[in-house]
Protein backbone atom coordinates (compact mmCIF):
# COMPACT_ATOMS: atom_id res chain seq x y z
CA UNK A 1 0.00 0.00 0.00
CA UNK A 2 3.11 2.24 0.70
CA UNK A 3 4.39 1.97 -2.74
CA UNK A 4 0.64 3.04 -4.53
CA UNK A 5 0.46 5.88 -1.86
CA UNK A 6 4.04 6.77 -2.99
CA UNK A 7 2.76 6.46 -7.05
CA UNK A 8 -0.12 8.68 -6.38
CA UNK A 9 1.20 11.25 -4.50
CA UNK A 10 4.50 11.35 -7.84
CA UNK A 11 0.94 11.63 -9.86
CA UNK A 12 -0.52 14.50 -8.13
CA UNK A 13 2.48 16.80 -8.10
CA UNK A 14 2.73 15.86 -12.03
CA UNK A 15 -1.09 16.97 -12.88
CA UNK A 16 -0.44 20.49 -10.51
CA UNK A 17 2.41 20.71 -12.80
CA UNK A 18 -0.17 20.32 -15.47
CA UNK A 19 -2.74 22.87 -14.41
CA UNK A 20 -0.08 25.62 -14.11
CA UNK A 21 0.01 25.00 -17.84
CA UNK A 22 -3.20 25.28 -18.66
CA UNK A 23 -3.63 28.54 -16.52
CA UNK A 24 -0.92 29.70 -18.73
CA UNK A 25 -2.39 28.82 -21.41
CA UNK A 26 -5.80 30.23 -20.64
CA UNK A 27 -3.97 33.65 -19.98
CA UNK A 28 -2.31 33.49 -23.22
CA UNK A 29 -5.26 32.75 -25.41
CA UNK A 30 -7.23 35.91 -23.24
CA UNK A 31 -9.82 33.73 -21.68
CA UNK A 32 -8.65 35.13 -18.08
CA UNK A 33 -9.34 39.24 -18.86
CA UNK A 34 -11.66 41.49 -16.92
CA UNK A 35 -13.20 42.20 -20.04
CA UNK A 36 -15.09 38.41 -19.91
CA UNK A 37 -15.03 37.84 -16.46
CA UNK A 38 -15.60 41.24 -14.61
CA UNK A 39 -18.03 39.14 -12.06
CA UNK A 40 -14.82 36.88 -11.25
CA UNK A 41 -12.48 39.56 -10.60
CA UNK A 42 -14.15 40.71 -7.14
CA UNK A 43 -13.76 44.34 -5.75
CA UNK A 44 -10.02 44.36 -5.72
CA UNK A 45 -10.08 43.45 -9.51
CA UNK A 46 -7.76 40.23 -8.81
CA UNK A 47 -8.26 37.24 -10.45
CA UNK A 48 -7.03 34.26 -8.61
CA UNK A 49 -5.38 32.77 -12.25
CA UNK A 50 -4.15 35.82 -13.58
CA UNK A 51 -0.73 36.08 -14.68
CA UNK A 52 -0.47 40.22 -15.76
CA UNK A 53 3.26 39.25 -17.60
CA UNK A 54 1.97 36.09 -19.79
CA UNK A 55 -1.94 37.88 -20.25
CA UNK A 56 -0.38 41.01 -22.04
CA UNK A 57 0.22 39.02 -25.24
CA UNK A 58 -3.31 38.28 -25.41
CA UNK A 59 -4.76 41.85 -25.19
CA UNK A 60 -6.05 43.67 -28.39
CA UNK A 61 -2.53 44.99 -30.37
CA UNK A 62 -0.30 41.97 -28.53
CA UNK A 63 1.58 39.21 -30.12
CA UNK A 64 -1.46 36.78 -29.89
CA UNK A 65 -4.30 39.27 -30.60
CA UNK A 66 -7.64 37.56 -30.46
CA UNK A 67 -8.82 39.04 -33.58
CA UNK A 68 -5.74 38.00 -35.61
CA UNK A 69 -4.08 34.02 -36.62
CA UNK A 70 -1.93 34.11 -34.28
CA UNK A 71 -4.38 33.65 -31.61
CA UNK A 72 -3.85 30.36 -32.66
CA UNK A 73 -0.66 29.68 -31.61
CA UNK A 74 -1.17 29.49 -27.74
CA UNK A 75 -3.46 26.88 -28.69
CA UNK A 76 -1.05 24.92 -30.70
CA UNK A 77 1.68 25.65 -28.07
CA UNK A 78 -0.96 23.97 -25.55
CA UNK A 79 -1.61 21.23 -27.78
CA UNK A 80 2.54 20.44 -28.10
CA UNK A 81 3.12 20.86 -24.41
CA UNK A 82 0.12 18.46 -23.42
CA UNK A 83 1.48 16.09 -25.95
CA UNK A 84 4.94 16.43 -24.19
CA UNK A 85 3.53 16.10 -21.13
CA UNK A 86 1.62 12.94 -21.48
CA UNK A 87 5.09 11.21 -23.00
CA UNK A 88 6.65 11.98 -20.21
CA UNK A 89 4.63 10.90 -18.13
CA UNK A 90 4.19 7.62 -20.15
CA UNK A 91 7.39 6.83 -18.78
CA UNK A 92 7.07 7.66 -15.59
CA UNK A 93 4.24 5.58 -14.97
CA UNK A 94 5.68 2.54 -16.49
CA UNK A 95 8.86 2.59 -13.41
CA UNK A 96 5.85 3.34 -11.07
CA UNK A 97 3.83 0.52 -12.20
CA UNK A 98 7.36 -2.08 -12.00
CA UNK A 99 8.26 -0.53 -8.71
CA UNK A 100 4.63 -1.79 -7.10
CA UNK A 101 5.68 -5.21 -8.23
CA UNK A 102 2.52 -6.39 -8.95
CA UNK A 103 1.71 -10.19 -8.96
CA UNK A 104 -0.17 -10.59 -11.84
CA UNK A 105 0.25 -9.43 -15.21
CA UNK A 106 -3.42 -8.40 -16.17
CA UNK A 107 -3.25 -5.98 -12.50
CA UNK A 108 0.27 -4.60 -13.87
CA UNK A 109 -1.58 -3.08 -16.80
CA UNK A 110 -4.81 -2.14 -15.19
CA UNK A 111 -2.74 0.04 -12.86
CA UNK A 112 -0.50 1.43 -15.61
CA UNK A 113 -4.01 1.86 -17.56
CA UNK A 114 -5.33 3.99 -14.83
CA UNK A 115 -2.39 6.02 -14.26
CA UNK A 116 -2.07 6.85 -17.80
CA UNK A 117 -5.73 7.61 -18.40
CA UNK A 118 -6.30 9.47 -15.66
CA UNK A 119 -3.22 11.88 -16.58
CA UNK A 120 -4.08 11.98 -19.84
CA UNK A 121 -8.27 12.65 -19.25
CA UNK A 122 -6.51 15.55 -16.58
CA UNK A 123 -4.64 17.47 -19.48
CA UNK A 124 -7.35 16.82 -22.11
CA UNK A 125 -10.63 18.20 -19.82
CA UNK A 126 -9.48 20.61 -16.83
CA UNK A 127 -9.42 23.55 -19.06
CA UNK A 128 -13.22 22.88 -20.34
CA UNK A 129 -14.30 21.83 -16.96
CA UNK A 130 -12.46 25.18 -15.91
CA UNK A 131 -14.39 27.13 -18.28
CA UNK A 132 -17.55 25.36 -18.08
CA UNK A 133 -18.06 25.18 -14.41
CA UNK A 134 -15.84 27.82 -12.59
CA UNK A 135 -16.53 30.92 -15.31
CA UNK A 136 -19.47 29.23 -16.02
CA UNK A 137 -19.46 30.40 -19.99
CA UNK A 138 -20.42 27.89 -22.53
CA UNK A 139 -19.25 30.03 -25.14
CA UNK A 140 -15.85 29.95 -23.85
CA UNK A 141 -16.22 26.38 -23.35
CA UNK A 142 -17.53 25.62 -27.00
CA UNK A 143 -14.53 27.80 -28.68
CA UNK A 144 -11.74 26.22 -26.71
CA UNK A 145 -13.44 22.36 -27.10
CA UNK A 146 -13.51 23.34 -31.41
CA UNK A 147 -9.76 24.29 -30.73
CA UNK A 148 -8.85 21.50 -28.91
CA UNK A 149 -10.89 18.66 -30.34
CA UNK A 150 -10.13 19.86 -33.88
CA UNK A 151 -6.49 19.81 -33.28
CA UNK A 152 -6.72 16.74 -31.59
CA UNK A 153 -8.29 14.82 -34.72
CA UNK A 154 -5.89 16.25 -37.22
CA UNK A 155 -3.43 15.30 -35.57
CA UNK A 156 -4.25 11.85 -35.18
CA UNK A 157 -5.00 11.55 -38.73
CA UNK A 158 -1.49 13.28 -39.44
CA UNK A 159 0.54 11.12 -37.36
CA UNK A 160 -1.15 7.58 -38.28
CA UNK A 161 -2.31 8.70 -41.96
CA UNK A 162 1.08 10.97 -43.17
CA UNK A 163 4.15 9.68 -40.83
CA UNK A 164 3.15 5.95 -42.27
CA UNK A 165 2.88 6.45 -45.55
CA UNK A 166 6.25 8.32 -45.57
CA UNK A 167 7.70 5.58 -43.35
CA UNK A 168 6.57 2.62 -46.00
CA UNK A 169 7.79 4.47 -48.65
CA UNK A 170 11.59 4.71 -47.42
CA UNK A 171 10.66 1.13 -46.10
CA UNK A 172 9.69 -0.29 -49.62
CA UNK A 173 13.15 2.01 -51.27
CA UNK A 174 15.36 0.07 -48.53
CA UNK A 175 13.77 -3.13 -50.10
CA UNK A 176 14.51 -2.18 -53.85
CA UNK A 177 17.93 -1.65 -52.55
CA UNK A 178 18.34 -4.93 -51.30
CA UNK A 179 17.03 -6.45 -54.36
CA UNK A 180 19.57 -5.27 -56.97
CA UNK A 181 22.00 -5.48 -54.53
CA UNK A 182 21.70 -9.33 -54.46
CA UNK A 183 21.87 -9.49 -58.41
CA UNK A 184 25.17 -7.47 -57.76
CA UNK A 185 26.34 -10.11 -55.65
CA UNK A 186 27.26 -7.17 -53.30
CA UNK A 187 27.21 -7.74 -49.50
CA UNK A 188 23.30 -6.66 -48.11
CA UNK A 189 23.71 -4.98 -44.91
CA UNK A 190 20.04 -5.62 -44.47
CA UNK A 191 18.50 -8.48 -45.85
CA UNK A 192 14.91 -9.00 -46.28
CA UNK A 193 14.64 -11.60 -44.04
CA UNK A 194 15.10 -8.77 -40.92
CA UNK A 195 12.76 -6.16 -42.23
CA UNK A 196 9.75 -7.26 -40.07
CA UNK A 197 12.23 -7.23 -37.22
CA UNK A 198 12.90 -3.64 -37.67
CA UNK A 199 9.87 -2.63 -37.49
CA UNK A 200 8.21 -0.32 -34.80
CA UNK A 201 6.13 -2.40 -32.11
CA UNK A 202 2.78 -2.04 -32.14
CA UNK A 203 1.15 0.58 -29.06
CA UNK A 204 -2.46 -0.81 -27.90
CA UNK A 205 -2.46 2.16 -24.88
CA UNK A 206 -2.21 5.01 -27.83
CA UNK A 207 -5.28 3.70 -30.17
CA UNK A 208 -7.66 3.20 -27.09
CA UNK A 209 -7.00 6.36 -25.32
CA UNK A 210 -7.14 8.22 -28.05
CA UNK A 211 -10.50 6.62 -28.47
CA UNK A 212 -11.79 7.10 -25.36
CA UNK A 213 -10.43 10.60 -24.94
CA UNK A 214 -12.47 11.45 -28.30
CA UNK A 215 -15.46 10.11 -27.12
CA UNK A 216 -15.08 11.57 -23.81
CA UNK A 217 -14.98 14.79 -25.54
CA UNK A 218 -18.46 14.20 -27.66
CA UNK A 219 -20.49 13.12 -24.37
CA UNK A 220 -19.06 14.59 -21.40
CA UNK A 221 -19.46 18.44 -23.45
CA UNK A 222 -21.72 17.60 -25.80
CA UNK A 223 -24.63 20.37 -25.08
CA UNK A 224 -21.83 23.05 -25.63
CA UNK A 225 -21.05 21.46 -29.16
CA UNK A 226 -23.26 18.63 -30.44
CA UNK A 227 -21.86 18.73 -33.93
CA UNK A 228 -18.21 17.05 -32.10
CA UNK A 229 -20.50 13.44 -32.64
CA UNK A 230 -20.75 13.51 -36.33
CA UNK A 231 -17.00 15.26 -36.57
CA UNK A 232 -16.00 12.19 -34.40
CA UNK A 233 -17.80 9.60 -37.25
CA UNK A 234 -15.90 11.15 -40.11
CA UNK A 235 -12.58 10.86 -38.19
CA UNK A 236 -13.06 7.42 -37.04
CA UNK A 237 -14.14 6.26 -40.41
CA UNK A 238 -10.90 7.17 -41.58
CA UNK A 239 -8.54 6.42 -38.95
CA UNK A 240 -9.74 3.20 -38.44
CA UNK A 241 -8.50 2.55 -41.97
CA UNK A 242 -4.90 4.13 -41.25
CA UNK A 243 -5.05 2.27 -38.06
CA UNK A 244 -5.33 -1.13 -40.71
CA UNK A 245 -2.56 -0.04 -42.16
CA UNK A 246 -0.35 0.55 -39.82
CA UNK A 247 -0.74 -2.78 -38.30
CA UNK A 248 -0.42 -4.29 -41.69
CA UNK A 249 2.46 -2.39 -43.25
CA UNK A 250 4.72 -0.19 -40.45
CA UNK A 251 4.09 -2.66 -37.07
CA UNK A 252 5.27 -5.32 -36.04
CA UNK A 253 2.20 -8.28 -35.48
CA UNK A 254 0.97 -7.37 -32.43
CA UNK A 255 0.86 -10.51 -29.88
CA UNK A 256 -2.50 -12.20 -29.88
CA UNK A 257 -4.41 -12.86 -26.70
CA UNK A 258 -8.31 -14.23 -26.17
CA UNK A 259 -10.16 -11.99 -24.12
CA UNK A 260 -14.08 -11.64 -23.25
CA UNK A 261 -13.98 -7.99 -23.90
CA UNK A 262 -11.81 -5.14 -23.58
CA UNK A 263 -10.95 -5.42 -20.35
CA UNK A 264 -10.79 -1.95 -17.74
CA UNK A 265 -11.35 0.20 -20.76
CA UNK A 266 -15.54 -1.17 -21.20
CA UNK A 267 -15.28 0.58 -17.13
CA UNK A 268 -13.69 3.92 -17.98
CA UNK A 269 -16.36 4.42 -20.76
CA UNK A 270 -18.70 3.18 -18.75
CA UNK A 271 -17.98 6.03 -16.14
CA UNK A 272 -17.77 8.82 -18.74
CA UNK A 273 -20.90 8.07 -20.07
CA UNK A 274 -22.54 8.59 -16.54
CA UNK A 275 -20.69 11.26 -15.83
CA UNK A 276 -21.52 13.10 -18.81
CA UNK A 277 -25.31 13.31 -17.38
CA UNK A 278 -24.45 15.13 -14.88
CA UNK A 279 -21.98 17.58 -16.50
CA UNK A 280 -24.56 18.23 -19.59
CA UNK A 281 -26.98 19.03 -16.88
CA UNK A 282 -24.72 21.50 -14.87
CA UNK A 283 -23.65 23.16 -18.58
CA UNK A 284 -27.62 23.50 -19.57
CA UNK A 285 -28.37 25.29 -16.32
CA UNK A 286 -25.39 27.23 -15.39
CA UNK A 287 -23.35 27.86 -17.90
CA UNK A 288 -25.69 28.84 -20.45
CA UNK A 289 -29.11 30.23 -21.18
CA UNK A 290 -30.32 27.27 -22.08
CA UNK A 291 -32.74 26.76 -18.56
CA UNK A 292 -33.20 30.75 -18.39
CA UNK A 293 -35.29 30.00 -21.71
CA UNK A 294 -37.40 27.40 -20.21
CA UNK A 295 -37.39 28.98 -17.04
CA UNK A 296 -37.46 32.35 -17.36
CA UNK A 297 -39.43 33.36 -13.68
CA UNK A 298 -36.42 31.57 -11.88
CA UNK A 299 -33.71 33.49 -13.06
CA UNK A 300 -32.68 37.31 -12.65
CA UNK A 301 -30.41 39.23 -15.30
CA UNK A 302 -27.82 41.63 -14.27
CA UNK A 303 -26.25 44.48 -16.44
CA UNK A 304 -24.27 42.39 -18.68
CA UNK A 305 -26.10 39.92 -19.97
CA UNK A 306 -25.38 37.51 -17.24
CA UNK A 307 -28.22 34.76 -15.09
CA UNK A 308 -28.28 34.17 -11.90
CA UNK A 309 -30.74 32.18 -9.65
CA UNK A 310 -33.45 34.56 -7.77
CA UNK A 311 -33.33 34.40 -4.06
CA UNK A 312 -35.03 31.49 -2.87
CA UNK A 313 -35.40 29.61 -6.08
CA UNK A 314 -32.43 27.89 -5.83
CA UNK A 315 -33.46 24.45 -4.32
CA UNK A 316 -36.29 24.71 -7.11
CA UNK A 317 -33.20 24.60 -10.03
CA UNK A 318 -31.04 22.25 -8.26
CA UNK A 319 -34.27 19.58 -7.87
CA UNK A 320 -34.83 19.83 -11.71
CA UNK A 321 -31.29 19.29 -12.36
CA UNK A 322 -30.97 16.49 -10.21
CA UNK A 323 -34.33 15.08 -11.65
CA UNK A 324 -33.18 15.63 -15.26
CA UNK A 325 -29.67 13.44 -14.46
CA UNK A 326 -31.46 10.74 -12.61
CA UNK A 327 -33.91 10.41 -15.83
CA UNK A 328 -30.73 10.04 -17.59
CA UNK A 329 -29.24 7.14 -15.77
CA UNK A 330 -32.49 5.23 -15.26
CA UNK A 331 -32.87 5.68 -19.56
CA UNK A 332 -29.49 4.86 -19.73
CA UNK A 333 -29.72 1.72 -17.72
CA UNK A 334 -32.69 0.60 -19.29
CA UNK A 335 -31.25 0.71 -22.67
CA UNK A 336 -27.92 -1.13 -21.38
CA UNK A 337 -30.71 -4.16 -20.16
CA UNK A 338 -32.32 -3.80 -22.79
CA UNK A 339 -29.64 -3.88 -25.80
CA UNK A 340 -27.92 -7.81 -25.32
CA UNK A 341 -24.12 -7.56 -25.07
CA UNK A 342 -24.01 -10.13 -27.59
CA UNK A 343 -25.83 -9.98 -30.60
CA UNK A 344 -29.00 -12.55 -31.08
CA UNK A 345 -27.49 -14.46 -34.38
CA UNK A 346 -24.11 -14.54 -32.83
CA UNK A 347 -25.86 -16.29 -29.83
CA UNK A 348 -27.64 -18.51 -31.83
CA UNK A 349 -24.24 -19.03 -33.99
CA UNK A 350 -22.59 -20.01 -31.11
CA UNK A 351 -25.43 -22.62 -30.34
CA UNK A 352 -25.27 -24.35 -32.67
CA UNK A 353 -21.79 -25.02 -33.03
CA UNK A 354 -21.90 -26.29 -29.27
CA UNK A 355 -24.78 -28.28 -30.36
CA UNK A 356 -22.81 -29.81 -33.81
CA UNK A 357 -19.81 -30.09 -31.67
CA UNK A 358 -21.00 -32.05 -29.04
CA UNK A 359 -22.90 -34.59 -31.29
CA UNK A 360 -19.77 -34.98 -32.97
CA UNK A 361 -17.99 -35.91 -29.81
CA UNK A 362 -20.88 -38.38 -28.71
CA UNK A 363 -20.56 -39.78 -31.73
CA UNK A 364 -16.64 -40.41 -32.21
CA UNK A 365 -17.26 -41.91 -28.73
CA UNK A 366 -19.05 -44.49 -29.76
CA UNK A 367 -17.23 -45.38 -32.56
CA UNK A 368 -14.10 -45.77 -30.25
CA UNK A 369 -15.80 -47.59 -27.37
CA UNK A 370 -18.05 -49.91 -29.60
CA UNK A 371 -15.71 -52.47 -31.18
CA UNK A 372 -18.39 -54.14 -32.85
CA UNK A 373 -19.86 -50.84 -34.45
CA UNK A 374 -16.21 -50.66 -36.46
CA UNK A 375 -17.26 -53.78 -37.81
CA UNK A 376 -20.22 -52.79 -39.39
CA UNK A 377 -19.77 -49.20 -39.01
CA UNK A 378 -20.33 -46.34 -41.99
CA UNK A 379 -16.42 -45.04 -42.34
CA UNK A 380 -18.05 -42.09 -44.36
CA UNK A 381 -19.77 -41.18 -41.03
CA UNK A 382 -16.89 -41.63 -38.91
CA UNK A 383 -16.56 -37.82 -37.43
CA UNK A 384 -12.44 -38.72 -37.28
CA UNK A 385 -12.29 -38.89 -40.46
CA UNK A 386 -13.59 -35.32 -41.03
Amino acid sequence: RLKYIVSALVTLVLLSAAFFVMILSLNLQGYISEEHDADLWGDGLVHPFHFPAVAIYAIKGGLFDPVSYSSYIPIMLHAAGVLLMNTGYSRVAERLTKWENHEASVSHQNSLILKRFFFEAFDAYLILFYLAFYEQNVLKVRSELISLFHMDTFRRLFLEGLVPFLYQKHFNGEKTNTAVAKKTDEVVKDPSLDQDIKKDEYEQFDDYIESVIQFGYVTLFASAYPLAAFVAIAASSIEYRLDMFKLTKTCMRPESVLRNDIGIWKHLLKTIVWLSAFTNCLIFSFSSMQMYQYLPDYFTLDKNGEHDLKPGNGWIIILIIFAIERLLIIFGILFDFAIPSTPPDVTMKEKRREFIFFHQNQKARSVLWNPDQKKKGMPQDNPLRE
